[in-house]
């Protein structure tokens, strides 16, 4: 059998240039935070409210689940309240809702709802 020709891999149309394949410059972070409409003083913000949330889950919660919320966010009316494992999360849902009415009031009425989601904590290199 003759042998078959090698082929060309490195075929490259000629009129397009080689950032059509994927070589782009490097992106600039701040740019695409702008993009998404994330800016500085937004994330300050949005720390600022989180580190609000955990503080009053703190006051409501029991001590023993305080070190496995690894986070919380507030949107729309939904508390979202982050848990290091899936059997703290379950522990988690149960003591949030008891204590849902307490969160209600400390907050002043908007929260409507509770979820609680698997997050692992960030790990230490």
């Amino acid at each position: 059998m003759p042998k078959r020709l090698p082929r060309n891999k490195n075929f490259r149309p000629p009129l397009q240039t080689p950032r059509a394949y994927g070589q782009r410059g490097p992106f600039i972070v701040k740019d695409l935070l702008a993009k998404a409409g994330i800016t500085s003083k937004g994330a300050a913000q949005h720390a600022e409210q989180q580190s609000k949330w955990l503080a009053r889950l703190h006051e409501v919660l029991p001590p023993e689940l305080h070190e496995h919320i690894t986070g919380a966010s507030f949107d729309a009316g939904t508390l979202t309240v982050h848990a290091a494992t899936a059997a703290w999360s379950a522990r988690l849902r149960y003591a949030l809702a008891e204590r849902l009415p307490a969160l209600r009031e400390l907050e002043g009425g908007t929260l409507a709802r509770v979820s609680v989601r698997l997050r692992s904590p960030p790990r230490a290199d």
